[in-house]
């Protein structure tokens, strides 16, 4: 640090008595969601597997879930420590669902990146994320604070296709996979899912996963 006494008037740095603007970001309305940390081996390969958001487990018979709110499909490929690939396709049984990519800033100075509300429109039924190295270099989708989800699932829709219900949520952050190179595969990725038919992304704090006492972003 150099000391500019250019900046500095009977004691004080200049220009003195500036006015800044501060934005804070409105709470509105928030509510209890299902949010969960998921970090788990995928089940099977090379078929899709079913996950139940609102049970956080994947669907029966890999686990106790009864929902395909999503369906994980992953292929895998290793030749050797330098020369792997995976991929792995997100797509949803359930019609009129579906995964939504943004981009939420990191550096917007508050925990409340998301929007109040989901968006009504836009969701796409499919998604892969591709992860690797090639020639010891590495390729595809890497980790990124700024990247994030919108989802729909559980959607019910009219004979015009108009949405009547369905249930939205957000996933923070990417959607990745760790062990790449190795057997068994990890997906990690933290969603949350607002239970009550709202498109309110707003967190309240109060998580319906009782069993799970981890502090999460609202």
């Amino acid at each position: 640090f150099l000391f500019n006494s250019a900046l500095v008037e009977s004691g004080r740095w200049q220009p003195w008595n500036q006015v800044f603007d501060v934005v804070m970001k409105q709470i509105i309305h928030p509510v209890p969601m299902f949010v969960k940390k998921i970090e788990s081996g995928i089940p099977q390969k090379l078929i899709p597997v079913g996950f139940d958001l609102e049970i956080g487990d994947w669907v029966s018979p890999n686990g106790i879930g009864v929902v395909n709110d999503i369906l994980f499909t992953l292929s895998q490929n290793v030749a050797d420590k330098n020369n792997y690939e995976a991929k792995l396709e997100i797509t949803f049984s359930n019609k009129g669902d579906g995964i939504q990519e943004t981009v939420i800033s990191s550096r917007c100075g508050s925990l409340l990146k998301f929007p109040h509300q989901a968006p009504d429109s836009g969701y796409s039924n499919s998604m892969a994320i591709e992860q690797g190295r090639k020639n010891n270099v590495s390729f595809g989708q890497k980790y990124s604070t700024d990247r994030a989800y919108f989802i729909r699932v559980r959607t019910v829709l009219d004979e015009k296709g108009n949405v009547i219900s369905a249930k939205y949520g957000r996933i923070g952050d990417s959607i990745m996979l760790s062990g790449i190179a190795k057997e068994d595969v990890y997906l990690r990725f933290v969603y949350y899912l607002n239970p009550n038919g709202t498109r309110n992304l707003e967190y309240s704090g109060e998580n319906l996963f009782k069993d799970d006492k981890r502090q999460y972003a609202p």
